[in-house]
Order: C-alpha cells, then sequence, then structure tokens
C-alpha cells in the first residue's frame, strides 16, 4: 500500500540513503524538534497556489480560485471545456 503524506511548516535538513533515498530528517518550524522518517520517495510542492485568476468569469471557480468540476471527472461549467492539471484539485493537508 502506497501512503502519500503532506507536512506543512516542515522543512527537511536531511536526505539519507546508500544507492537510493532511504529516510529524511524534517525539523518542524513551530517546535523547532526534529524527526526520522522512513520513505522511498520525496515530492516538494512550493507554493501551490492556481494560477486562475485569467478566468474570473468565465469558468465556474470556487473560493480558493480552483476550478469547479463534476465529481469523478474533469467536466467544467462550460460543455465541452474539461480541466487539467493542478487547477482542479486541492492538496489535502494532514
Amino acid at each position: 500500500m502506497t501512503v502519500i503524506l503532506v507536512f506543512c511548516k516542515k522543512v527537511v535538513t536531511e536526505a539519507v540513503g546508500t544507492n537510493f533515498l532511504e529516510k529524511l530528517i524534517i525539523k518542524d518550524l513551530k517546535t523547532n524538534e526534529s524527526r526520522e522518517l522512513e520513505v522511498k520517495g520525496l515530492f516538494f510542492a512550493i507554493g501551490h497556489e492556481p494560477n486562475t485568476h485569467f478566468l474570473k468569469g468565465q469558468l465556474e471557480l470556487d473560493q480558493q480560485n480552483y476550478i469547479v468540476v463534476e465529481k469523478g471527472t474533469t467536466k467544467t461549467s462550460i460543455e465541452g471545456k474539461l480541466v487539467l492539471t493542478y487547477v482542479y484539485f486541492h492538496l489535502i493537508i494532514l
């Protein structure tokens, strides 16, 4: 089973591994505490904010400016207009 964790207010202080990434040392920016986390991969999301300002008034946007789609699809509020990439899904913060 693959588990994806999203951390906020944390920094990676060290990436550890012999031939591949095995663990990270992460530091909490609020408490200054560090912890070790066994991992098999790492993805950085920096400044995740949808660049949809130019679509206001053309497509339905939610309060966070993500494009509103029909649940389980990429269909937008306009017939025949589909959406791609990060402008329609929200990151789930754990």
